[in-house]
Parts: C-alpha cells; sequence; structure tokens
C-alpha cells in the first residue's frame, strides 16, 4: 500500500512538472513574440524612409548634405550612430559622417538591391572597423533614387543593459536578432554578436506573426529554440537555452519533492522491515560519536568512582600525556600526579564543590611533567557515571607566561637580584619558620659608601656598572641557600639563612672586604666601600619587615662609627628602632646634616612593604567556575527510565511514528520553505530587472540630450516668423511625434513661437519643470490631461554660450509615444497579465505596458519618495492592493519619473504556488499508511542506546569547560551545559547562531579568524600557536578571548578548536573553552609588579627602555625630549631620617611628578632618587615648561611622621632635533645636561645646548629593552 502510494504521488508530482515546463516555455513564447513586435516596429527601415524624406538632400551639394547627415546623426533620441553616409548608385562614396570607415554594395547585400529599386531595407551583417554591424539603407530621391543613405546604429548601446538582463536566472538564456544566414546582430549576451547562432535551414519557412519552437543538440544537452520572424526587418527574433537550464528551478524544485517523497518511502519500508536490527548500529555510532567528540575536547576528562579509581577517561590523554586512555582505567589520578600535588588532588577529590585547583602537574608517559587546571563535579548519584567528574585544563603556556611575569615582577631589571617584593616574602617565610621552630636568621642592611661621587663624577652609565658589579660580588661572597637582593638605589639586603650573630658578622666581613675591591668602569677605576647593619632573628619584633629597619638603623650606627664595616642591632623596642629621625629643612648646602638625638625621634612611620606576589591557586570554598545560578535541567539530560508497561512495548514504533510524523512535518516546512525561497527569488529577480529597465530606459527617455540638438538651432528671439520656422522643423523632425505640440518661449515665459499657432501653454515659469530649464537643464512636468490627451511638458533651454536664452517646450502625447509604443508590444515580458509602466513622481502613469492605465494613478506618492537612484524596492500601499510591485527610480529623471512593474500577486507566483495541495496530500497520505504499518510493529528496545545517549550528554555537558560543535561557516550545532554555569545563558539559545555572535564585539574577529585556521590547516592559533602534542592541520588556539555573559557582561576565555569534519562519527569544528578569569586577574597583576616600580607605583626602567626602543624602531624616528631628573642630597635625608622617611618621600614625589605629566609622557622611576620623563612631539620650550612646573611640584613641602621637609631636584633636558637621532644619545645627553646643572649649582634644570646629531652613539643611561 505504502509502495502504491508512492508511485501514484510520482505520477501526480511528474504531471505538474510537466504542466511547469509547458507553462515556462508559454512564456518565453510571449517573449519572442513581443521582443520581435517591438524590433519591427523600432527597426522599421520605413520609419527611416519617412525620416529621410523630411530632410533636404540635394544632388552636387556635398556642404548641405553633410549638415543634414550630421542632424540625422542626432535622431532619434537613444541611438548611437556610428556611420551616415550618402552613396552613389554606382557605389561611390559622396559624403559621410563621419568620414573614414566605408560601406560597399556587397556589404549590404540584398538590402542594396531593394534601395536602388525605391524600397528601404536592412542588411545582413557584415564587419564594420571591427565590429559586427547591420545598416538601414534608404532610397534618396523621387521617384528615381540618385543616392542611397546608408546608416549604421550602435546597437551596442544598451549593451550593459543586455549584458545585466542576460545575468538574470529568470531571463537567462540568449536573446538575438539574426539575420537570414543566422548571424547574430543584437544579443543579449554581446560575445554572440557576428557568430553564426542557427542554421539558415532551421530558419527556412518562417513567416511574421508565427511562432517556432523546436529542439536542438544531442543528447548530452539539449537547446529550446523559440523563434518568430520581424515583419519590417527580415531579421529573426530567436531565443535559445538549454533545458537543463530553462527548467532548472522547476526540475530542483521538482526533484526536491521527488527525493522528499523518496525519502518517507525509504524510511517506512525499511522501518517496517529493519527497525530492531538498527537498535546495535545505532549503539555502537553512538559510542564512536561520544569517542569522537570526547577525542576532540582538548582536555583530559575522568570519572573517579569507588576507591578513588578511574572508570572513564577521555582520549585526550594520548594526545596530552602520551598514555592509552585504557591504560588508566582502574588506576587512581593521583599515580600520574607530581608528589607534591598529591595532596591537593586528594582535597579535590574529597570535597568535590570546595573549589577547583590551579597548577598541578601531571607526568607524562615519557616522565615530563605538564601543568594543568583540575575542576570537579560531584555525580556520584548520576547512574550511568557514578563518580567525581574531574576536568583537566592543560595550562602549560599560561604557567610559562605567569612564571615569566613572576620573575620580572621579584627582580630588579639593572642587577638581575631579587627585589623588595621578593625578599619580604622570604622574610615572612623564615620568621613563621622560626615561630614554629626552626633554623634561625639574619638580615643584613647594606648600603653603599662612597657611590653617589661615582654617578656625580662618571655618570649615571658607570653607576649602573658599579651596582651590576657588587651585585655580582653579593652573590659569591654568600653561601647557597642565602640570599642577596637589590632594595633600590645603591642598597641591598641580605637574609642569612641557619645563621647566628657569629657567622653573621664573618659575612659582613666577607662582603665588605669583596665590595671595597677597585672596579674597572671604562678606562677608570673606581673604588666604593659598604656600611652594613646586622638584625638577627633573635630579636624581639612586632612584625617580620621590622627586622629590616632594626638592620637599617644598625647600618646607620655603623655609618656614623666611621663606614666601612658593620653593627649588630642587640635589642630595644621595636618601634624605637623602627623610628624615624625628626624631619627638618634640608638646607641648600654640601654640608651633610647631623643626625637627630634619639630623644627627639618622632612616631614610627610604617615601612615600605610592597604588597606579595599574588599565589596562583583558587580559595577553597569559592570556585570560579559556577557562578550563575544552574538552570533547570533540560529534557535532554533527563536520567530517569520508563516504565516496562504498554509503552515500554509499544515505544518503539510510537517512537518512530512519532519521527515520521515529524520528518513529514519537516518535508512539508522544507516544502513551504523552498516555495517561500523561490518566491523571494523571483521576487529578486524582478526587483534586479525592474532596476535594469529603469537603467535602460534613461536612454529613450532622457530629456538632457535634446539641449545640445535644440542649443545647435538658428534660433531668431527677435524674428519671430524665423523662430516659427525652426520650430517647425523640430516639429517635422524624428523628435517628434503623432500629437505632439512644441513652442519657444522666453524666460519669463512670454511665447516667442508655437506648433500648432494657437496653442496655450498649461505650464509656466512657477513650474518647477521651468525652473529647472531655467537653470540649464532640461525638466518634465508632471502628467496632465489637456484637451483630452494625456500629456508630459517636456522644458529644454536653449543655450548660448553655456547660459540659457531661451526655452522650447515640447508637449508630448503619452499615448503616441514612442516610448509607450515599446512597453506597449515589450513591456509585458511574456506575461500573460502585468507588467512595467513609467509614472511621474505623483505615481500617475505615463506610459504602460496596458495604454488604459496612462493618466491613473499606480502607486501612492508617499512610497516613491524615499527611494534612490538606482535602487529597486518592493512597496505595498493601499494603491497597490493585491498586486506585487516594484519600483525604481530613472537615474536621469530623480524625483520625477520611476519604472514601476506590477503584476497580480496570484499571477506573479501562480506557477510556483500550483499543485501545492496535492503534492502536499500525496505526501500525507504515505505517511499515513506508513503509520499504520509501524503501528502494528512493536520490537524490543535496545537499552544500550539510551546508556550511551546518557553518557555522552552527562561527560559533554558536566565538563567544567564550554564544549561547542559548529560547522565550517561557524553555525553552532551542539554546545554543552556549562554555558548556563559560566555565562548564565541557556544553552539552546547558541544553537544555530554563529561562533563570532556570542564572542564581545572586540573579539569577534578572533573567532572568525580561529575557524579559518582550524579549517585551514594551520597549526597557529588567533592568539597563540598549539603547543600540546599532537599539534598539527585542523587545530589551532585562540588566547584571552571574552565571550558575553548575561547582561551586558563578558568572561574570559581560552578556545582551542579541532576539525573534525574528516570523521564519518562526527562533522563540524569542536572547540574547547576554559575559564581564565583568575588567571588573567593574576597575569594583569603580576604585569603590573614587573613593569611599575613597587614603592612609587610610576613605570620602571623597563618601561622607560621599552619606550625608547618602540621611539627607534619608528622610521623616521618622532621627535622627543628626554628629562633626566636627579634629587639634591637625598642621601642626606635618608641618612638623617631613615631610609623609612626616604621612602615616603620617594612615593610623594613620584605622584607628584604623575600629576605634573600628560598622559602622552612618560614619567618613570630609574631607581634610587633618579627620574626620567620622555616627551612626545616637544619642543624645546615645552620641555623647559614642563621642567620648570617639576621642580615647582617637587619642592613643594612634605609632611613625613609630623614633620615638614623640602626636597630639590636637578634636572636635564635634552631634545631629539633630527628625525634620524638615536635615542639613547638623547638620553647621554639629558643625563650630561643634569651633571652640568649640578654643577653650575643644583636646582635647576639645564638643556642640552647641542643637536642630537644622527650618528651620535647609542649610549644612554639605561639598558636596552630586554636586557637584565
Amino acid at each position: 500500500m505504502v509502495i502504491a502510494l508512492g508511485a501514484l504521488a510520482l505520477a501526480v508530482r511528474q504531471a505538474g512538472l510537466r504542466e511547469g515546463e509547458r507553462q515556462r516555455l508559454s512564456d518565453r513564447t510571449r517573449l519572442v513574440e513581443r521582443v520581435a513586435e517591438n524590433a519591427a516596429r523600432t527597426s522599421d527601415p520605413r520609419r527611416m524612409g519617412a525620416l529621410v524624406a523630411s530632410f533636404s538632400f540635394a544632388p552636387d551639394q556635398p556642404a548641405h548634405n553633410r549638415r543634414m547627415l550630421e542632424q540625422l546623426a542626432t535622431a532619434p533620441i537613444g541611438d548611437v550612430s556610428l556611420l551616415a553616409a550618402l552613396v552613389s548608385i554606382d557605389g561611390g562614396s559622396l559624403v559621410a559622417v563621419p568620414d573614414g570607415p566605408r560601406v560597399t554594395a556587397a556589404d549590404l547585400g540584398v538590402a542594396w538591391t531593394a534601395a536602388l529599386a525605391g524600397q528601404p531595407a536592412m542588411s545582413q551583417v557584415f564587419v564594420l572597423d571591427g565590429m559586427p554591424v547591420r545598416a538601414t539603407v534608404v532610397p534618396v530621391g523621387a521617384p528615381r533614387p540618385w543616392a542611397v543613405l546608408v546608416r549604421v546604429v550602435d546597437e551596442g548601446a544598451a549593451r550593459e543593459s543586455s549584458e545585466k538582463f542576460a545575468a538574470l536566472d529568470s531571463v537567462s538564456g540568449s536573446l538575438c536578432d539574426v539575420d537570414a544566414g543566422g548571424v547574430a546582430a543584437a544579443c543579449w549576451k554581446q560575445d554572440l554578436r557576428g557568430r553564426r547562432l542557427v542554421e539558415p535551414r532551421e530558419l527556412a519557412g518562417l513567416v511574421p506573426g508565427t511562432v517556432r519552437v523546436w529542439m536542438s543538440g544531442g543528447a548530452g544537452e539539449q537547446v529550446v529554440n523559440v523563434a518568430e520572424k520581424q515583419s519590417t526587418t527580415g531579421y529573426v527574433t530567436i531565443f535559445q537555452q538549454p533545458t537543463t537550464r530553462l527548467f532548472a528551478d522547476l526540475r530542483a524544485a521538482g526533484r526536491h519533492g521527488d527525493l522528499t517523497l523518496l525519502a518517507v518511502l525509504v524510511v517506512c519500508v525499511g522501518g517496517l522491515v529493519v527497525f530492531g536490527l538498527r537498535r546495535e548500529q545505532v549503539a555502537r555510532r553512538a559510542r564512536a560519536r561520544l569517542h569522537t567528540m570526547l577525542g576532540g575536547v582538548r582536555d583530559i576528562i575522568v570519572v573517579v568512582g569507588d576507591n578513588h579509581e578511574m572508570t572513564f577517561v577521555s582520549p585526550a590523554v594520548r594526545d596530552l600525556l602520551g598514555y592509552d586512555a585504557a591504560s588508566w582505567i582502574g588506576r587512581v589520578l593521583t599515580d600520574f600526579a607530581d608528589p607534591d600535588d598529591v595532596a591537593r588532588i586528594r582535597r579535590l577529590l574529597a570535597d568535590p564543590t570546595g573549589g577547583g585547583v590551579l597548577d598541578v602537574r601531571l607526568t607524562t608517559a615519557a616522565g615530563q611533567p605538564r601543568w594543568f587546571d583540575l575542576e570537579a563535579s560531584d555525580l556520584t548519584s548520576h547512574p550511568e557515571l557514578a563518580g567525581v567528574l574531574v576536568t583537566c585544563h592543560e595550562v602549560g603556556e599560561r604557567k610559562d607566561l605567569q612564571d615569566r611575569l613572576s620573575y620580572q615582577a621579584s627582580h630588579d631589571l639593572l642587577t638581575g637580584l631579587p627585589n623588595r617584593v621578593a625578599f619580604m616574602g622570604e622574610l615572612e617565610k623564615a620568621a613563621g619558620a622560626v615561630r614554629a621552630g626552626g633554623a634561625p636568621f639574619v638580615v643584613l642592611f647594606v648600603d653603599l659608601d662612597h657611590f653617589k661621587p661615582v654617578n656625580d663624577g662618571y655618570g649615571h652609565d658607570a653607576g649602573d656598572v658599579v651596582l651590576r658589579a657588587v651585585a655580582e660580588r653579593l652573590v659569591q661572597t654568600l653561601r647557597d641557600g642565602d640570599l642577596a637582593v637589590r632594595l633600590g638605589g645603591d642598597e641591598f639586603g641580605v637574609l642569612l639563612r641557619g645563621a647566628d650573630e657569629a657567622a653573621a658578622a664573618a659575612a659582613a666581613d666577607r662582603i665588605i672586604e669583596s665590595v671595597r675591591a677597585p672596579i674597572m668602569v671604562g678606562a677608570s677605576v673606581v673604588q666604593v666601600d659598604a656600611s652594613i647593619g646586622i638584625a638577627p632573628s633573635t630579636l624581639d619584633v612586632a612584625r617580620p619587615e621590622h627586622f629590616l629597619c632594626v638592620a637599617d638603623n644598625a647600618m646607620y650606627e655603623a655609618k656614623r662609627a666611621g663606614k666601612g664595616r658593620f653593627a649588630m642591632a642587640t635589642g630595644g623596642s621595636p618601634s624605637a628602632l623602627a623610628g624615624l629621625q625628626p624631619a627638618v629643612h634640608v638646607a641648600e648646602t654640601d654640608d651633610v646634616l647631623p643626625p637627630a638625638p634619639p630623644s627627639a625621634l618622632p612616631p614610627a612611620v610604617p615601612p615600605s612593604t610592597p604588597p606579595p606576589l599574588p599565589e596562583p591557586r583558587r580559595p577553597a570554598g569559592q570556585p570560579a567556575r559556577r557562578r550563575f545560578p544552574l538552570p533547570a535541567a533540560p529534557a535532554r539530560i533527563a536520567y530517569g527510565c520508563p516504565p516496562r508497561g504498554w509503552f515500554g512495548r509499544l515505544g518503539p514504533p510510537l517512537v518512530a511514528g512519532g519521527a515520521l510524523l515529524a520528518m513529514a512535518a519537516v518535508s512539508l516546512w522544507l516544502q513551504t520553505q523552498a516555495r517561500h525561497s523561490a518566491e523571494q527569488q523571483r521576487l529578486a529577480e524582478h526587483v534586479a530587472l525592474t532596476a535594469i529597465v529603469a537603467d535602460a530606459s534613461m536612454h529613450s527617455v532622457d530629456s538632457q540630450r535634446l539641449i545640445t540638438a535644440v542649443s545647435a538651432a538658428s534660433w531668431s528671439l527677435n524674428d519671430r516668423d524665423a523662430a516659427a520656422a525652426v520650430l517647425r522643423s523640430f516639429a517635422r523632425s524624428g523628435i517628434s511625434g503623432r500629437n505632439y505640440v512644441w513652442a519657444l518661449a522666453g524666460l519669463d515665459g512670454h511665447l516667442l513661437a508655437t506648433e500648432p499657432p494657437s496653442l496655450a501653454l498649461p505650464i509656466g515659469p512657477d513650474d518647477p519643470a521651468w525652473r529647472i530649464a531655467r537653470a540649464g537643464r532640461a525638466g518634465n512636468s508632471p502628467v496632465m490631461n489637456v484637451d483630452g490627451i494625456w500629456r508630459d511638458y517636456v522644458t529644454v533651454p536653449v543655450l548660448r554660450e553655456g547660459r540659457p536664452v531661451a526655452i522650447v517646450v515640447i508637449g508630448e502625447s503619452l499615448r503616441d509615444s514612442p516610448n509607450q509604443a515599446n512597453l506597449a508590444t515589450s513591456g509585458t515580458l511574456g506575461f500573460v497579465v502585468g507588467g512595467l509602466s513609467v509614472v511621474d513622481s505623483t505615481g500617475t502613469v505615463m506610459f504602460s505596458w496596458n495604454p488604459d492605465l496612462i493618466g491613473r494613478r499606480l502607486v501612492a506618492a508617499a512610497s516613491l519618495a524615499a527611494l534612490r537612484v538606482g535602487e529597486a524596492r518592493q512597496i505595498d500601499d493601499a494603491v497597490a492592493s493585491g498586486q506585487v510591485t516594484i519600483v525604481s527610480p530613472l537615474a536621469n529623471m530623480p524625483d520625477v519619473g520611476y519604472v514601476v512593474f506590477q503584476q497580480p500577486v496570484q499571477a506573479f507566483y501562480g506557477d510556483i504556488r500550483s499543485g501545492r495541495l496535492v503534492r502536499d496530500g500525496s505526501l500525507l497520505a504515505v505517511v499515513a499508511a506508513a503509520l499504520v504499518g509501524l503501528n502494528v510493529l512493536n520490537g524490543r528496545r535496545e537499552a544500550a542506546i539510551r546508556h550511551e545517549q546518557r553518557r555522552l550528554q552527562a561527560l559533554l555537558h558536566n565538563a567544567h569547560d564550554i564544549v561547542i560543535a559548529t560547522r565550517a561557516d561557524g553555525k553552532i550545532t551542539f554546545v554543552s551545559s556549562a554555558v548556563a554555569f559560566l555565562l548564565g545563558v541557556v544553552a539552546s539559545s547558541y544553537l544555530g547562531r554563529r561562533l563570532p555572535d556570542v564572542a564581545h564585539p572586540d573579539d569577534a574577529g578572533v573567532l572568525t579568524e580561529l575557524l579559518r585556521q582550524a579549517t585551514g590547516g594551520t597549526a597557529a592559533g588567533a592568539g597563540s600557536g598549539w603547543t600540546g602534542p599532537g599539534a598539527g592541520a585542523g587545530r589551532a588556539v585562540a588566547r584571552d578571548v571574552r565571550l558575553s555573559a548575561v547582561g551586558s557582561g563578558h568572561r574570559w576565555f581560552d578556545i582551542e578548536a579541532i576539525d573534525l569534519r574528516d570523521r564519518s562519527e562526527a562533522t563540524g569544528i569542536l572547540l574547547t573553552c576554559h575559564e581564565i578569569g583568575e588567571r588573567r586577574v593574576l597575569q594583569d597583576e603580576l604585569s603590573y609588579q614587573a613593569s611599575h616600580d613597587a614603592l612609587t607605583g610610576l613605570p620602571n626602567r623597563s618601561v622607560f627602555a621599552r619606550r625608547l626602543d618602540e621611539i627607534a624602531a619608528q622610521r623616521p624616528t618622532p621627535a622627543f625630549a628626554v628629562l633626566f631628573i636627579d634629587l639634591d642630597r637625598f642621601k642626606s635625608v635618608n641618612d638623617t631620617y631613615g631610609h623609612n622617611a626616604g621612602d615616603e618621600v620617594l612615593r610623594i614625589i613620584g605622584a607628584r611628578l604623575r600629576e605634573a605629566g600628560t598622559e602622552r609622557d612618560a614619567v618613570c622611576r630609574l631607581g634610587g632618587d633618579e627620574f626620567a620623563v620622555i616627551l612626545g612631539d616637544a619642543d624645546s620650550g615645552r620641555a623647559r615648561d614642563l621642567a620648570d612646573q617639576l621642580l615647582g611640584a617637587i619642592r613643594r613641602p612634605i609632611v613625613v611622621g609630623g614633620r615638614s621637609l623640602t626636597v630639590d631636584a636637578t634636572i636635564g633636558v635634552a631634545l631629539s632635533e633630527s628625525q634620524d637621532a638615536p635615542p639613547g644619545a638623547v638620553v647621554r645627553n639629558a643625563d650630561l645636561a643634569m651633571y652640568r646643572a649640578k654643577e653650575a649649582g643644583r636646582a635647576r634644570p639645564e638643556e642640552h645646548p647641542e643637536t642630537v646629531r644622527p650618528d651620535a652613539r647609542q649610549e644612554a643611561c639605561v639598558p636596552s629593552a630586554g636586557q637584565p
């Protein structure tokens, strides 16, 4: 029954297809009829004969005849004359416009013979100057011709429009005019002109008014030929198109419907036969899909069951660690972890809700560690998983970046030693160990003596050499396990672990002796000393950082005793030991201020302790992942099993029946969509067609071209009789037509001449068309009924020396216009009803396929107002109700003329919508019959299918990373439920969207590039390369991508993509999105600490060097300036009031410098009491003004510990006045200028007097970026 119904349905569909093809061929037949009729009228040689008869050609008057030919070349409007020639009856050329090309009697063929016999005719196709053309041949003279006029028109004038017509699917094919020999003269496809398209024998017997249809070509590809002979020219209008293209859409729709019907039949019959047998195969495919998708997920997903043994391991373990997944089953996850991380993993498994674990090392099969972030979910109650699901995401690249930033944030750029941040962290650890009963320690505060004279005498470059040498000697002097750091400026710190006072004293002696050794600085030898303060861990202090304060005070005791020695702190109140000396004004003298007595100590100032480096750990109880409320579980993740009652027995056929119903619904929907698509395509084609017609029509209705002919006439504005004679010549010319009226008027509207003489004009100077003509352009009036004749009036200016002097008014009878004749014959485009019209700005018809529509309102004026030139659009208003209406403005008549295509909706979509009920009914009948058969079938269910499906869903939806599957074009086909946990959106809302659309707008391009590289076989990602084992073609990585979250927020992810399109089980691109919000915060913190001074918060030496490198890399190097700032006698502040007071002073000065600069100025602290500013686009005046401003800011009083003091500074200024000046030389000159200012009296700015030469050596006072 099913097969019989299917066969019947197929037969019905085939009959419908044949009817559709018949209608399509009928449309093409009507199109050929209309085009042939129009061509016979417009190309009628008799029209040219009548026009030639109106010209006064005369024998033996070549000059007069040339003027006549020149006038003839301008009429009728729209033709472009290639050649107009008078040829004697013996074939000799009398006169030609233009001179040059010659036409022979042989070229003209039978048309020459006809002309000699007194009959106008059209020649065969011949070649003129390499172009295939045809000529209109007209006898001149009566009753016996004394010459023959030959006119060749460029039929390629409308070539662009023809090519556009040929490109439209709805009218594709070739529509040509061919001569009796089958050679094309005019054709939609320009490359066919001059070629033989059809054999002459196939045209034999054709008579005007009869259309012939035949097939040609072989069995491989048949061509439809539709031809009709033109009644006046002897040419044949022929349409040719392969049947495969002519009926392509109909046959495609038929095949689509047949395939849909056959698919339903196959499903029905196949379901009846193999429904039960397919269960096992479906189960296997489900398992294969599971492993394919999980293999593409770039996370190791494991399920840990009882006794912490793994019951499932995803295939990614092979790519990331080199193990076979089966080798992990039954093993414990901690067996593959670094021993130091085992306890953390066990805590995670014991409490999966307590937050994830960052930076865990898992060991590869080769014994090498790799870094992972671990997240866990408690799924012990899940029937298919029954364990803890652990997601392991590889973070090796981010860990490397974190380590690099951490190193830069904790080490001094100049010496390579750890900095104050690292020292305070280690000191706190050592103090904690002592409190817990561990080994003692000793803190040494090392301050260089006689270092400032090195800077002042040899420059900062030399000072940097000394600091590096001291750092190397410190490291060489200490034991393994001891820590040497640079605290800032010429101050160092040492942490001696496991040492007592005696060992510390011995170490201090070694350091002093090592530092005292001479140091080579270029060709010079310098020598510095060191004063050291010692603070053992046996001291009673409140906080670990106070040990450094105690050692600092002890160091000053050593300096007071004579420098170059050490002092041991033996006890005392921590607050007193950490206190400051009293704050006083620093006088302008080279004398060092004496230390204040201890009794004058003010309250303690807290030491400057930078914040410790952030720990790469997530606090327990604060999971970073699931921050959004968990939505209700979707139906596809329901884990319950239905009871095995009657529904259990009838379930499979009912499910299959539902699937068939769904398939039928989808099939009907697809057919409906296909129909809608075909309707939209047809509408789009006719929109394009209307735009093309509007473009082509501007040639035939181009009133502007009349200006040249009208202005060239010999008008006499003072002689009305002469003006009337010229006007009559125009009224008899090819420009005019039946029932046309003509007038010549002054600019003010008074009539100079009219034709007929009694004419009264309904328009005047107040009309828009008249104002346009007075402005020098041709205008058109709206359609109006004058004495029962529908007209529009064309106003053409008469130009003299480019200025209008009069206006010629042409009253066109719209029904008698050549444009109306064109639309009446070809405006239907082959349709039975409906076609093209031209309307004015009010929507009133000027010309139409139906002459009865002239003067009627076709569309509302408001619907035309918003249209732009070159645009075609469907409109829907009350005037055009029930019609498909498409409008396009005429390019040469903006806001005046519009081309309108209009057809009743039923006629427009008739062939697409016909037979719909029969087709849909046959499909439903087949489905109904199949349901009857399926309801009889009762097979056993295969439990493994649902089990594997649930397992797949559970693993993918409960993984802590978002898993997304897309097509190659980026459209999302799958998304895991983690999107709800991480972004707060429903997973189903992602389906069908493009991947870039779910990202932050600034990162959409990154995801587009990621998909391109994944599908293009490139391993490099949008943000980084693929670094895991097995990376290769079809894999890509994008780092730091923002995905949009609920509301207007976003979160940061690393996204890894793998191309699975070559897998038979799954198609598309699989993406693993790992949330990196906390790592981003950590990375930003470390990056900030690595590039900013911990004390002042200003950019540090590395930023200064990087900015210089950026300037040096620019070509040409931009103009800039460098200000080198050195605080005067700042060491006296440290020595008098202590380093805590000095640190506070530096912080305040740093803040003042930052406020004084602008956003484009780089204000940096280089170290100690040295600062620098880089000014972009600076001249000498701006640099000096900023230097004065900075000095003023620095000199303002500073309150520290309740006391007020002031500090001065010396500033060196150097400018780059050459585009090729090396930045390093500018820095060196600023340094030298600063020292000259100090020698001249300090507390002043000093500008380097010389322009930096292009060949200046790169000797900056800071190292280049990238150097330690």
